[in-house]
C-alpha cells in the first residue's frame, strides 16, 4: 500500500519540488519528503485530437508514456481514495479520525498526519494556454467528479478547499484562467466556477485599483446590460469589495500562488542577505507581504543551488521572512533542514 508505507507517517513541509518529473520517482519523491507543492511542466500534444498532455521540461525529452495522467493525476486518484476509503482493509492503514469522515465534510488530503492541508499541483504551460487549458479541463474531470480539487464557487461566491489545488504558471495567462476557459466577461469572473487559479506575478501584485496602489482601477461597462441592471452590478461589486482580499486583482477566488524568479526580485545575492535591514530582506518582506494581504502563497524560483553555504543561507533568509514555498531541487537537504 504505497500510501501507508510513504506518507503515513510523514508531516508536509512548505516545499515547493522544483521540475519534478527530473527525479527518479516523480510525485512520490515529493510527497515522501513532504513537500506541499510540485511542479508539472508539460506540453500540448502536436495531435490536436489527442486528449493527452505530456510531462517534460522541454520538448525533445517527450515520451509517449510521459504524460500527466499517467505521473500524476492517476497515482493522486490512487492515494486519495485509500484516504477517503470505508474499505475495511484500508483502515488498518489509516489513523481512525481519517476513515470515520462525515460524507458532508472535506475529503482528505494525502498527507495521514495533516489531512487538511491541500497539496498544489502547479501545471508549468510549456504550450500555449489555448492548446492546453481544454485539454487540461477534460483531463481533471476524475478529480472534480471525485470532489478532490479546491474550487471557486460562483453561487456562494466562496472557494472550497479540496485535497488538491490545481495552479497555473508558465505560459498560463491570467484571463484563461480568469474565465476558466469559458467565454465569459471579466467583470463577470466571479460568477465562474473555477478549478484552476493562477500563479500571479509576485514582483508585480500591486495592480491599478488595489488599495495598496497609487493608480485608479478600470471602470469595467458592460453594454449589454440595462442601466438597471449595471447598477446592480456595481452595487454587488462594491459590497464584496468593501471588505476582504478579493478587493484585490489577484485573489483566493482567481489566484492561489504567486511567484517570480529570485534573481529577478533582488538581483545577485549580497553577501549583506543575512541581515533583516539590508535592502534585498526589505524588497523580499515587502513582496511577501504584499502576497499575504492578498491571500496568496509566496515563492521564489531560481534560488542559488550552489555552493551549499549560499544555497542554504537563501533558504534560511527567506524562511526568516516567511516565504509561504521554498522552491527546492534538493528534496534531501529541504527534508534535513539546518539551514
Amino acid at each position: 500500500h504505497y500510501p501507508s508505507t510513504f506518507l503515513r507517517s510523514v508531516l508536509p513541509i512548505p516545499c515547493h519540488s522544483h521540475n519534478d518529473e527530473w527525479r527518479h520517482t516523480p510525485l512520490h519523491a515529493a510527497l515522501g519528503t513532504g513537500c506541499i507543492s510540485i511542479e508539472a511542466d508539460i506540453f500540448a500534444s502536436s495531435d490536436p485530437k489527442s486528449d493527452e498532455l505530456y510531462i517534460a521540461h522541454d520538448r525533445t525529452a517527450l515520451t509517449p508514456e510521459h504524460t500527466l495522467r499517467r505521473m500524476y493525476i492517476e497515482p493522486l486518484i490512487s492515494i486519495l481514495e485509500m484516504m477517503n476509503s470505508p474499505n475495511p482493509d484500508a483502515k488498518k492503514h489509516l489513523p481512525k479520525e481519517m476513515y470515520e469522515l462525515n460524507p458532508s465534510e472535506r475529503k482528505n488530503g494525502v498527507f495521514a498526519l495533516a489531512p487538511s492541508t491541500s497539496l498544489i499541483l502547479m501545471i508549468d504551460f510549456k504550450s500555449p494556454p489555448s492548446n492546453v487549458f481544454p485539454v487540461l479541463m477534460n483531463g481533471i474531470q476524475p478529480l472534480i467528479e471525485r470532489d478532490y480539487l479546491t474550487r471557486w464557487d460562483p453561487s456562494t461566491q466562496t472557494r472550497v478547499e479540496g485535497p488538491i489545488t490545481l495552479v497555473a504558471t508558465g505560459k498560463a495567462d491570467f484571463d484563461t484562467v480568469l474565465r476558466a476557459g469559458r467565454n465569459s466577461t471579466p467583470t463577470d469572473a466571479l460568477n465562474v466556477e473555477r478549478f484552476v487559479f493562477f500563479d500571479a506575478p509576485l514582483d508585480s501584485l500591486i495592480q491599478p485599483g488595489d488599495p495598496d496602489s497609487p493608480a485608479p482601477g478600470p471602470i469595467n461597462i458592460d453594454l449589454s446590460r440595462t442601466q438597471e441592471k449595471q447598477e446592480m452590478h456595481d452595487h454587488e461589486v462594491s459590497e464584496r469589495n468593501a471588505t476582504g482580499v478579493y478587493r484585490y486583482k489577484y485573489n483566493p477566488s482567481n489566484s492561489h500562488t504567486a511567484s517570480t524568479s529570485f534573481s529577478h526580485a533582488v538581483g545577485a545575492v549580497s553577501p549583506f542577505l543575512s541581515s533583516p535591514d539590508s535592502l534585498q530582506r526589505r524588497v523580499i518582506r515587502d513582496q511577501i507581504k504584499t502576497a499575504r494581504d492578498r491571500g496568496l502563497i509566496s515563492r521564489y524560483w531560481g534560488t542559488p543551488s550552489w555552493p551549499r553555504g549560499l544555497r542554504d543561507g537563501v533558504w534560511e533568509s527567506l524562511e526568516k521572512e516567511g516565504v509561504g514555498l521554498l522552491s527546492v531541487d534538493d528534496l534531501r537537504a529541504a527534508r534535513k533542514g539546518g539551514w
